[in-house]
């Protein structure tokens, strides 16, 4: 997601290139580049992604495309009387705080700043729950969880109608990736009208509007390392609990955005409108 650096990158010679996952990227990349000049066509998921690669390569030859993926809307709203029975069936209280994370664990989904977000946040708000809902081992997460343990639930993955439960019941939804190509996940939660916080990064930051259809926090880089201001995060946590009536507004501008851009009906018309043109 360091678009700076993989620019930088991408104009050294080969023999320049001194870290080995870095030989990698240059390799498959400009691979990536000589398969796309041979194209008809180059269609993207996201505009960073064309982006991205016009900085590196002369491409204006081949026509671009961007066509978002997109998901069925496969949701089914429920009214405050089931939510109020899920939340008993996982034992939670119906007035605590739940915020939701859903991904893979990868150190690029920025999961332990979620964390240290959330541990702020408590000071405010003891009784709020943090849901991760990954598979993996987590060792360094659990340690970042320190003295906070009772209030960061690790699920394991979560099947879908299990998953979708937790899109319900969550007052937040919060995917703060260091880079995302595109963030399906994110796409889950504005489908089930969850009020969203996402970095302000590839993919993810061209879902969200700010302030319309969800909160965007900024990933910095500094000394070449790419991370999220806990503090800033931690605020808008804070402020969307604060403020319910406003979360509720994002969320439905939210679902609003995805029926029009991203349910499944918009993309196949676009895919079939491609192949139709070739």
């Amino acid at each position: 997601g360091n678009e700076k650096r993989f620019c930088e990158l991408m104009q050294k010679k080969y023999s320049e290139i001194i870290v080995e996952r870095e030989k990698g990227i240059d390799k498959s990349t400009k691979d990536d580049i000589r398969m796309i000049k041979k194209s008809d066509y180059f269609v993207c998921v996201a505009e960073h992604t064309s982006r991205s690669l016009n900085k590196i390569a002369d491409l204006k030859e081949v026509p671009t495309l961007v066509i978002n993926n997109g998901i069925n809307d496969t949701c089914k709203r429920v009214n405050n009387e089931t939510r109020n029975y899920i939340r008993k069936k996982y034992f939670l209280d119906r007035d605590i705080p739940i915020l939701l994370f859903a991904g893979r664990l990868d150190e690029v989904k920025g999961v332990t700043y979620i964390i240290k977000a959330f541990k702020k946040m408590q000071k405010s708000y003891p009784d709020a729950r943090l849901f991760i809902a990954v598979e993996g081992s987590f060792p360094n997460l659990w340690n970042d969880s320190k003295e906070h343990w009772a209030n960061i639930s690790f699920t394991g993955r979560l099947g879908k109608k299990q998953l979708f439960e937790f899109y319900h019941i969550a007052d937040i939804g919060i995917v703060t990736s260091l880079h995302e190509e595109f963030g399906l996940v994110a796409i889950e939660m504005m489908m089930h009208a969850l009020p969203v916080i996402v970095s302000d990064t590839g993919g993810l930051s061209e879902i969200i509007e700010d302030r319309v259809s969800g909160l965007k926090v900024p990933v910095k880089t500094q000394r070449g390392k790419r991370y999220i201001n806990t503090t800033v995060l931690s605020k808008k946590i804070m402020f969307l609990l604060e403020n319910p009536e406003k979360a509720k507004k994002l969320g439905q501008n939210a679902r609003k955005r995805f029926l029009e851009k991203y349910e499944l009906s918009v993309f196949k018309e676009k895919m079939i409108r491609l192949y139709t043109s070739i």
